[in-house]
């Protein structure tokens, strides 16, 4: 079984491979998204196939990224961690910015069943090891605890083979807790692109393509970009 979790440290974490691939779809869950997708760069690719629950969201990864952000917390506190980790499901929702009404916790179970139910295959590198299997976010997640009207209290989750190699290899990205208080997708997505490519080299170039922006939304990514006066940023189309 897992130990109770600390509350969040003062910055997030995700993995570099999240950052590196959308492994999540950018738009709204307001319905399914069924469709499969594929992203290839440099030799890499990855495919994500949803469940009947549909594929998981940059909203949803808000999970993994609170897991991440607690193991990270405890190593450099010189605990152990595991795969498999308890907490309050109060606590990620006040951590992530999410609401803590009745409805936020429908929407943590919908995350959740997401999550476990995306289904990933990829040749990405990480940890010294080259992946080609498949495999979900998250392995397991339970409702330990709930309160007489349902509302879950403590919940487990069993962290992917891959997102914990990532962990035990430190191979995560640092993110600004505002990061949270970003709800607009592709504002994430953004912010994501300049925390990866951004931080240690002056210029940085990439179609939009190639990070599975669909066309239908590129133009919204123009205007965001343009309206981030303290980046320097040129779109190609």
């Amino acid at each position: 079984m897992g130990r109770p979790c600390r509350g969040m440290p003062r910055q997030g974490r995700a993995a570099v491979a999240q950052a590196e691939f959308p492994d999540s779809r950018l738009q709204y869950p307001t319905k399914p998204d069924m469709r499969p997708r594929r992203y290839e760069r440099n030799g890499n690719w990855i495919e994500i196939s949803p469940s009947r629950y549909g594929l998981a969201t940059v909203h949803d990864r808000d999970v993994l990224i609170y897991c991440i952000s607690q193991c990270m917390g405890a190593l450099n506190e010189g605990r152990k961690v595991s795969r498999t980790m308890r907490f309050k499901a109060y606590d990620l929702l006040v951590a992530t910015n999410r609401q803590t009404s009745g409805r936020g916790y429908d929407l943590l179970k919908d995350c959740l069943r997401r999550l476990q139910g995306t289904q990933i295959e990829t040749n990405l590198r990480q940890g010294g090891k080259e992946y080609f299997k498949v495999f979900g976010l998250i392995d397991a997640a339970e409702i330990i605890r709930e309160t007489r009207d349902g509302r879950m209290l403590d919940v487990e989750i069993t962290l992917s083979d891959w997102v914990f190699d990532a962990i035990e290899n430190n191979h995560v990205l640092t993110l600004n807790r505002r990061y949270f208080f970003l709800r607009k997708p592709l504002e994430r997505r953004l912010y994501e692109l300049a925390r990866k490519h951004c931080g240690q080299q002056g210029e940085w170039r990439i179609g939009l393509d190639d990070e599975g922006v669909p066309a239908a939304h590129r133009q919204d990514y123009r205007r965001r970009c343009a309206a981030r006066p303290h980046a320097r940023l040129r779109l190609q189309f």
